[in-house]
């Protein structure tokens, strides 16, 4: 036999094993469920969902939801419902949980293990209404006094995460922000996925100027409820009083994509994004010395400028020397004094204040106080 023939030979070898391949192990994609008997569509489910089980076992559970899928495609059954949607809430998709569990208990209201799952679920969630109702329901329809004694102990969770949730509430609208951070904190270690509880959490925090944690909390509220205003604007808040006010812009700019119709976001981004203009023209007219238009850019920017950030630490240093240059030197030193203390004032601007602070109050110890309106003028 020649070696083109040997060829030919193994090429149809081959394309006869895989015609056989293909037409003996069925797939979804060339069979479909449609053409499936419902004692092929059960076998097919089970197969899946055994797969899906081998995978959580190993700790495996994103594999375990796609195998679940593949059987939920086969036949809806609640328990396969409940077993994925169990697998999303460890996952920390609690939304998709809760979607599974309630369609689990739609088709089989009485099923206890997805009436506990969606229970405990909502107490991660903080909603403690759906959580009662759940559990409650759950106790009703279970037999076994031990079964029923651990319902009773998610219960009692439910109350106590409730009780701090509501203290906490109360405590950061009165002002008390350590008792608002401490029982927003209790109540977290039971719902740690609540929206509500982390944005109280976020904002007792934010009261007590602990931007950092305020970061760390809006970060894990934003990778849960993508697209959050409120967590968004804690977030530019917190880096603007952190003295990084281009994430400010940015997070702000982000929560208006999401609640473009959100006036007080919009007040605020716009207010901000301004002044950010008005310190680039102030830094100019003050190294050009244009001391009469920096006059007017000073006024626009002390009606919009947010306290305590890092603009108003401009407005205080370049106020100073205008103040200097005009002659005020006591309200010029009062305001200087402002401008030093401000945890967010410019090295070049702290240099130039000193120096000018310095140079006036060595002025003042010498000449009386109506000459020293003159010097003060050769200082800048």
């Amino acid at each position: 036999m020649t070696k083109v023939h040997r060829r030919c030979g193994a090429a149809s070898a081959a394309l006869t094993i895989l015609a056989l391949t293909y037409l003996t192990v069925p797939t979804v994609a060339n069979e479909g469920t449609g053409k499936m008997t419902d004692a092929q569509k059960e076998k097919a489910a089970a197969k899946a969902a055994s797969q899906a089980e081998g995978f959580a076992a190993k700790g495996d559970f994103r594999m375990a939801v796609e195998r679940y899928d593949v059987a939920l495609e086969y036949a809806e059954k609640a328990e396969y419902l409940v077993k994925r949607g169990t697998f999303h809430h460890v996952l920390g998709n609690h939304l998709r949980a809760v979607s599974d569990l309630q369609r689990a208990l739609e088709i089989d209201p009485a099923h206890q293990r997805g009436l506990k799952s969606l229970g405990k679920v909502y107490i991660k969630m903080g909603k403690f209404s759906q959580a009662r109702d759940t559990l409650q329901k759950a106790i009703e329809n279970e037999t076994a006094q031990k079964t029923k004694n651990e319902y009773q102990k998610l219960l009692a969770k439910v109350e106590e995460a409730e009780q701090s949730t509501n203290v906490a509430s109360a405590a950061l609208e009165e002002g008390r922000v350590d008792d608002a951070i401490h029982h927003s904190a209790s109540a977290l270690k039971h719902c740690p996925v609540s929206l509500d509880v982390n944005l109280i959490h976020a904002r007792a925090l934010a009261s007590a100027d602990r931007h950092d944690e305020v970061l760390r909390v809006t970060g894990s509220v934003a990778k849960m409820y993508p697209g959050n205003t409120d967590a968004l604007v804690l977030r530019g808040k917190s880096y603007l009083s952190s003295g990084d006010a281009d994430m400010a812009l940015k997070h702000f700019r982000e929560a208006l994509r999401h609640d473009p119709d959100n006036r007080d976001v919009r007040k605020l981004y716009k207010a901000l994004s301004k002044t950010t203009k008005l310190v680039d023209k102030s830094d100019k007219l003050v190294s050009k010395r244009r001391w009469k238009p920096l006059q007017e850019v000073l006024d626009e920017m002390d009606e919009i400028v947010i306290p305590n950030s890092p603009h108003h630490a401009v407005l205080l240093s370049h106020k100073c020397q205008l103040l200097l240059r005009q002659g005020d030197v006591e309200k010029s030193m009062e305001t200087c004094d402002e401008a030093l203390s401000h945890r967010f004032v410019r090295p070049n601007d702290k240099a130039v204040l000193l120096k000018s602070r310095a140079k006036v109050l060595e002025e003042k110890a010498r000449f009386p106080i109506f000459l020293l309106v003159r010097f003060s003028r050769l200082f800048l």
